[in-house]
């Protein structure tokens, strides 16, 4: 939706004049929520079909070949040790869910913001931006490293800046 919206947004430089009135932000996270649950249900399936157990919980491995899930000992052919993701909070910037949101949040929320700070410079920091910037949403990304994609050669974030200011992204590093 973020590329597409920006790729209209920009039309009118290559002689297209389109009326885009506003962005119904509310329906792209439907359609987000929707995307989400029909890829986990045909991963479910997948799973289902070749009979792969898939346990949910926190393990720990007991020797290099056990492992243990809750009370469930387990010593399976092969692990595969999926832990997924989950948002890393600053003490020193609590998430309140209101002013100050985490990314699930943010990805949560029916409308888009004005503006928008971003604490954090690595990966996932400039893929939001780069989202939020093409919704027009005025982004500042604030890195505390000296630059942006920080365990990147500086080449690869030196480029990643320029672009940003092409689109009006400001990078604090």
């Amino acid at each position: 939706s973020a590329n597409f919206f920006g790729s209209l947004s920009s039309a009118q430089s290559h002689g297209v004049t389109l009326d885009i009135r506003d962005l119904d932000y509310a329906k792209v996270v439907e359609n987000k929520e929707q995307v989400v649950r029909r890829l986990v249900d045909g991963l479910e399936f997948l799973l289902d079909k070749r009979s792969i157990k898939v346990i949910q919980g926190e393990a720990r491995f007991l020797s290099p070949t056990t492992v243990q899930v809750g009370e469930e000992i387990l010593t399976p052919e092969k692990i595969l040790v999926a832990t997924g993701t989950v948002p890393f909070d600053l003490p020193s910037l609590p998430v309140d869910g209101d002013f100050v949101v985490n990314s699930d949040q943010l990805l949560a929320r029916d409308s888009l913001p004005k503006s928008l700070v971003i604490v954090g410079g690595g990966v996932i920091g400039c893929e939001f931006a780069t989202i939020f910037a093409s919704y027009g949403v005025a982004v500042t990304i604030v890195e505390l490293m000296p630059q942006i994609l920080p365990t990147e050669d500086a080449e690869i974030s030196q480029a990643l800046t320029r672009e940003f200011r092409k689109r009006e992204i400001k990078v604090l590093a």
